[in-house]
């Protein structure tokens, strides 16, 4: 960041006569912690020289405000001038007064605040009167929230500040607060009740800065040591006086940790404990088998669950008949969310599809099972065989049926019944052929969704012509 543009001997300091310097001001309230700030880092570092406000009806010596800084953040007159003033870029009006704009701006006040005292720019990455101030090298915040990195008047320029003024230097705290720390909440408590959610009860500090809140943190572990991913992070109104754990996790002893903060985060010692975390259990969906879809190879079926879960489907791609335990290995699994078609692909004729309802947090309820049967084809309506002597074949007509196959098989002699249980039927009954004698044509309505998938059989017994 640019403070200024100026360039200057370091070594020469342009001295103020006296030892206060009068000034007034037109900055608006959201950078008054800023500048404030700057003015008592000057006032307070143990030289002869105080800025103090002007008297009312008195001219004062140096006016702060925004005004020209030639591209830069700030801009200042050095030393004694008649018109001593601190510039503000007009680009700072419609800034954010963030923690971190906030430090800097007072950093920069404080550094424009330094050449009115009389000082030109100095070398030195982290130097007060450095004209570019590197961030990155110089943090301006502290690692602890809500604390900033407060002695901007570096050591040199100090003793160089009480050289010119007199006095004895007083180096300024490392780390400092943002904003006062709030007062101990009243009563904090953690409770947990057998049987359900962990509560949180407080009261309200009796003095707190403006938009403190209350940080209320929840992780699993024995202790509280560490910090691990958080399962609850939220933050609360001072005045809320009470918390319950949404408790939607996976149970066993968790950390609860809440503090009071003011709105930088910082905060008197926090309240923790290790508690059993309540596990919401997660109501069992209801399911019924819909239509089965012979085009599609698939089962409708309906559901209905909790709001605030998914529904998810196992099947054992081993044996899609058996029960699959949830989660097992072997199993295909499809989740649902509320608005979505409800079906599941046919692995098999029969099929056990086991359901769960499973929470955000991946609670599931108890298993539902759910068994599923194609059903099988029909009996085929077949005509009488008919002979074709110019290819010498056979064909017998069967009634067509939406989404079945007929098949057939011939076998040499007279039809048995029940029919052989062996027939494979490869053969169609639109075209057979057969050895002379006594033959039997065995059709089927085949599923070919699945193998080996046939309905009732019917025979028709035909004799073959000899050569």
């Amino acid at each position: 960041m640019v403070a200024d543009r100026r360039r200057g001997s370091a070594a020469h300091v342009r001295r103020w006569p006296g030892h206060t310097i009068t000034y007034t001001e037109s900055i608006p309230a959201k950078w008054d912690w800023s500048l404030q700030r700057a003015l008592t880092a000057w006032n307070t570092a143990g030289g002869h020289l105080s800025f103090v406000p002007v008297k009312k009806g008195r001219r004062p010596q140096l006016v702060i405000g925004f005004g020209d800084t030639h591209g830069a953040d700030g801009y200042a007159s050095i030393g004694p001038a008649p018109h001593a003033f601190v510039h503000l870029s007009p680009g700072y009006r419609k800034a954010p007064d963030t923690a971190g704009l906030k430090v800097w701006v007072g950093r920069l006040f404080t550094h424009e605040l330094g050449h009115v005292v009389g000082f030109e720019h100095t070398a030195g990455t982290c130097s007060l009167m450095v004209a570019v101030f590197d961030t990155g090298a110089c943090p301006l915040l502290d690692d602890q929230p809500g604390y900033y990195a407060c002695r901007w008047i570096d050591k040199p320029l100090l003793k160089r500040f009480v050289g010119a003024y007199g006095g004895k230097a007083r180096q300024a705290a490392k780390s400092c607060l943002i904003d006062p720390l709030p007062d101990q909440l009243v009563g904090p408590q953690f409770t947990a009740a057998p049987g359900g959610p962990v509560t949180f009860r407080w009261s309200a500090p009796p003095s707190a800065p403006p938009r403190s809140k209350v940080h209320l943190e929840v992780w699993p572990g024995s202790t509280c040591a560490g910090d691990p991913p958080r399962d609850v992070d939220v933050q609360l109104p001072l005045g809320a006086g009470t918390w319950t754990d949404p408790s939607d996790g996976t149970g066993g002893p968790h950390c609860f940790r809440a503090q009071v903060v003011n709105q930088y985060g910082a905060g008197p010692a926090p309240v923790v404990t290790v508690l059993d975390r309540f596990q919401r259990p997660v109501a069992p969906p209801s399911v019924a088998a819909g239509a089965w879809n012979p085009d599609e190879g698939r089962w409708a079926f309906t559901a209905s669950w909790s709001a605030d879960t998914l529904l998810v489907a196992y099947i054992s791609t081993a044996d899609p008949a058996s029960c699959p335990a949830v989660e097992a290995a072997g199993t295909f699994q499809m989740t649902f969310g509320h608005g979505s078609a409800l079906f599941v692909p046919a692995l098999g004729p029969e099929e056990c599809v086991v359901f769960v309802a499973r929470s955000a947090a991946g609670v599931s309820s108890a298993a539902v099972p759910l068994h599923l049967q194609a059903p099988r084809p029909p009996a085929p309506v077949v005509g009488t065989p008919v002979y074709d002597a110019g290819t010498d074949t056979w064909s017998v007509s069967v009634a067509p049926v939406a989404g079945l196959t007929p098949v057939a098989e011939v076998r040499a002699g007279a039809c048995s019944s029940p029919a052989p249980a062996n027939l494979t039927f490869p053969e169609s009954p639109d075209f057979f052929s057969a050895s002379p004698g006594p033959s039997c044509v065995y059709v089927a309505l085949a599923d070919f969704t699945f193998a080996a998938w046939f309905g009732p059989v019917v025979s028709r017994g035909f004799t073959q012509p000899s050569a």
